[in-house]
């Protein structure tokens, strides 16, 4: 992983995170916190190890993307549903939350 560690990786998509949230979710912000985190943490091993993999060449940008990808079942997103959030907009909120897992683990192995 270059220079970086995946301790530098997290800390640097929980910044994204959050700035995403504050953006996004500002009324919904301590909701939206503890869903990510919860996905954070179930996912942590996973995207440790994928990581690892990527940035050693043994997978590949598009299997990662597929690896992150299959993760949105455990991005709940619970206490944003129970905060009233519509079905499509929780979508909506996953994808993104996904897609700044990619931009953050691509920019790291770049």
């Amino acid at each position: 992983m270059n220079s970086f560690t995946a301790t530098e990786f997290f800390e640097q998509l929980r910044a994204q995170l959050e700035e995403y949230l504050r953006e996004a979710l500002r009324d919904h912000l301590a909701a939206a916190r503890n869903d990510t985190d919860a996905f954070l943490e179930v996912s942590r091993a996973d995207l440790k190890r994928w990581l690892a993999e990527l940035a050693t060449g043994q997978i590949k940008a598009d299997e990662f993307t597929s690896l992150v990808r299959g993760q949105a079942a455990l991005c709940q997103l619970k206490a944003l549903e129970q905060a009233g959030l519509a079905q499509i907009r929780l979508d909506e909120i996953r994808a993104a939350i996904l897609e700044l897992v990619l931009n953050a683990a691509f920019k790291c192995v770049a």
